[in-house]
């Protein structure tokens, strides 16, 4: 999975996981790395709201239906403003699309979800989003229920592995000031804990290189799973 997006102020984080975990599979399968038009999903995807959010089973779809060209034939507009949607055939006629066969849900079953990442490569995660994720910086982030439990908004990512976090020296400060200190800006030291890599959407500057470990085997945040199937 090579590219950490920043999708600005674009509601769009449901986009970048559909196509992530497509084009990592694609790569897993050919040994070669595709990048495939997120514009064309937002554009043409006419049943979702775009940067207003949308839903995974939805844009696996579409990939179904229809299939995705390669970014540089469908190229991206700037997000933050208003874009010209252009879904012709015209310009684009004789390339290829990328398609997928079909999307798996595994709900909230975690060991299923596992059990994909190490045969065939990533998977789509929807989630509540909690106000703590947005200050994460390192460690193994487990939110409290109570902070998912009120949310009004929802994020999607794509889990990339997993694993279990290390123990370190600092478990020796465990539940002193500057533990909670350190927690509330981002910084997780809880060792021995599984958990889930995610990439988000963000950029690089966000979290750990664009990147979170959450805690697994919790169902954190009401967190459901799905998966795309490529064609034979």
């Amino acid at each position: 999975m090579k590219r950490l997006d920043q999708r600005g102020v674009c509601g769009s984080c449901w986009i970048h996981t559909a196509v992530a975990t497509v084009e990592s599979a694609l790569a897993i399968k050919r040994k070669k790395y595709v990048i495939l038009s997120e514009q064309q999903l937002i554009d043409c995807e006419g049943r979702q709201s775009g940067c207003m959010g949308g839903s995974m089973p939805r844009a696996f779809n579409y990939i179904a239906e229809y299939g995705l060209y390669e970014e540089h034939l469908y190229p991206k507009h700037d997000w933050n403003r208003s874009a010209s949607k252009d879904c012709s055939e015209a310009k684009r006629k004789g390339a290829k699309r990328f398609k997928i066969s079909s999307h798996i849900l595994f709900g909230d079953n975690e060991e299923k979800a596992a059990d994909w990442i190490a045969k065939n490569g990533p998977v789509a995660v929807g989630m509540k989003l909690a106000p703590a994720f947005f200050q994460y910086r390192f460690g193994v982030w487990i939110p409290e229920a109570r902070d998912c439990l009120h949310s009004k908004h929802s994020h999607a990512m794509a889990i990339v592995g997993y694993g279990v976090e290390p123990l370190n020296p600092f478990w020796l400060f465990r539940g002193s000031l500057l533990w909670h200190l350190l927690k509330r800006r981002g910084y997780y030291f809880e060792g021995g804990t599984p958990y889930w890599i995610a990439k988000n959407s963000a950029g690089s500057e966000w979290g750990n290189d664009g990147f979170i470990k959450i805690a697994r085997g919790h169902n954190v945040c009401e967190m459901t799973f799905s998966a795309p199937v490529l064609l034979d």
